[in-house]
């Protein structure tokens, strides 16, 4: 792996740029199954029975698209007040046979109000 290259926007989106010295596919399969996603992400996946638990940090996967993209939803322990965050990872085949890897975490509020959160709608003007 490369040294690893990290931008901070001004929402506080953190944004982490590497390479991996393994295929795509490799890199996928520890991110999505459950045990090794919780050796690499250092925290347990949270299940029904831990879903509730605010002391527990933990991370649900979200969404998946094999080999290319993982999103988790995140939660840090004792955060009860705090909404959980987001954790996107883009995976893409690398020049060397390993993987470039793009690491986005996106904090409360960066991504804007979804379109059924009964708020106020917002148009633009012309």
């Amino acid at each position: 792996m490369n040294q690893p290259e990290t931008r901070i926007g001004e929402d506080g989106t953190v944004a982490v740029e590497c390479r991996i010295d393994a295929p795509p596919e490799t890199v996928w399969r520890a991110l999505t199954e459950p045990d090794l996603a919780a050796e690499w992400l250092g925290v347990a996946p949270l299940d029904a029975s831990s879903d509730g638990e605010k002391d527990q940090a933990g991370f649900e996967i979200v969404d998946a698209r094999p080999f290319t993209l993982v999103r988790y939803r995140w939660h840090e322990a004792g955060e009860s007040g705090l909404a959980d965050t987001y954790v996107t990872i883009r995976l893409a085949p690398a020049d060397n046979g390993g993987t470039a890897f793009r690491l986005d975490h996106t904090p409360p509020g960066a991504m804007g109000t979804p379109a059924n959160a009964n708020a106020a709608p917002v148009a633009l003007a012309a």
